[in-house]
């Protein structure tokens, strides 16, 4: 996994573009999973590397959806991906769209709550 590049967002927020690498065909391939707040995303980082970050989706994936899901191939991560907007679309139908946009806002608030639970995890440990 690796996080690249910066933009600002709305206000002073920068975010990181967070993408994940996997197989395609017998080649290796980065992936966009989502964007997160850059400030976020560095604090996550100081007791996680980018190695074994495949590992950790998978572990997010079977906690929240009790699917074992690899992350090692594109068809891994669009799994994900398909899980989280079946998520948050029976959660908030009233909300829901059916967009790429939408299905990418989604992605990020997932992604973003289980990286503020693995740092609120953390602390409660030290």
């Amino acid at each position: 996994m690796m996080g690249f590049p910066q933009f600002r967002g709305r206000g002073d927020h920068m975010h990181t573009k967070i993408l994940v690498k996997v197989k395609d065909d017998n080649n290796l391939k980065w992936i966009h999973l989502c964007y997160v707040d850059t400030d976020l995303w560095q604090e996550f980082l100081q007791d996680n590397t980018s190695e074994g970050f495949n590992q950790t989706l998978s572990e997010w994936c079977r906690e929240d959806f009790n699917v074992q899901i690899p992350m090692a191939t594109i068809e891994d991560i669009n799994t994900l991906k398909e899980l989280i907007r079946v998520r948050y679309e029976q959660l908030y139908p009233e909300i829901f769209l059916e967009s790429k946009t939408d299905r990418q806002g989604w992605i990020r608030v997932w992604f973003t709550q289980k990286v503020k639970g693995a740092i609120n995890d953390r602390k409660q440990c030290v």
